[in-house]
């Protein structure tokens, strides 16, 4: 599942000639799904394929409602300090991993709040262990799609000083999806504003997120011995497309 950042009342970020996070982010969302869909064996989702608000516990509630093997939140950056640009995967972590990234999830996180898994019927015992499991299982998978992500876009976008990092986003918190957030670059930075604004770089950039997602869904059915399970579906199959 794709997770198109802001939408509706709710523009994000805005560069200084005037692009909006939530125009931007919707597009190169679309445009990863164009290179994945190419492959039939999966099924990409967005969160919303419009202008339109959702509240962020809806985001991730969705990816685990329509059972995604991945949840990647796409969004553009912001910083008072202009200097600042470059793409960066964000994880889920109780704390940060630096003052960019605290900051950062405090700005993203400002519309709701996030809730956790519900076990249902589960002893209290059981659904502990199972949480365990669960969320020790699930941040595997996040951190392997972070790592895979940096790879992908090294040496073909620019990447921020240390681009893998991590904090409280409260549209990561789902526990049994894997999830990054992806901030594109930062419009408060001139350079990283006309780059995004080129259709060339947006493509571009979007192939690097494909090819990361497809390569993070093969790996995952190598390891599990057998084809690409029912739980696998979000992505897939636009590795070698740039």
């Amino acid at each position: 599942m794709l997770d198109p950042g802001h939408g509706g009342i709710d523009k994000g970020a805005v560069g200084s000639t005037g692009l909006e996070e939530k125009a931007l982010v919707l597009s190169i969302a679309r445009t990863i799904r164009r290179f994945l869909s190419r492959d039939r064996r999966f099924r990409v989702i967005l969160t919303r394929d419009g202008d339109r608000y959702i509240r962020l516990r809806k985001r991730y509630e969705l990816a685990r409602k329509r059972r995604a093997g991945l949840f990647v939140s796409i969004h553009a950056n912001a910083n008072p300090f202009a200097r600042y640009r470059g793409l960066s995967v964000h994880t889920l972590s109780a704390r940060a991993s630096d003052r960019l990234a605290a900051r950062l999830a405090e700005r993203e996180n400002r519309s709701d709040a996030a809730a956790g898994l519900d076990l249902g019927g589960a002893g209290r015992s059981v659904s502990s262990i199972l949480m365990d499991l669960v969320k020790r299982e699930t941040r595997a998978g996040s951190a392997r799609i972070s790592s895979l992500i940096v790879r992908s876009a090294r040496n073909r976008v620019r990447l921020l000083r240390k681009p893998q990092r991590s904090a409280n986003f409260a549209v990561l918190r789902a526990p049994d999806v894997p999830s990054v957030l992806v901030e594109l670059g930062f419009l408060t930075n001139p350079r990283d504003e006309q780059l995004l604004r080129s259709p060339k770089y947006r493509k571009r950039v979007a192939a690097v997120l494909a090819r990361a997602i497809a390569r993070f869904f093969r790996e995952t059915a190598a390891a599990a011995g057998a084809g690409y399970g029912a739980g696998y579906r979000a992505a897939g199959g636009a590795e070698s497309r740039r």
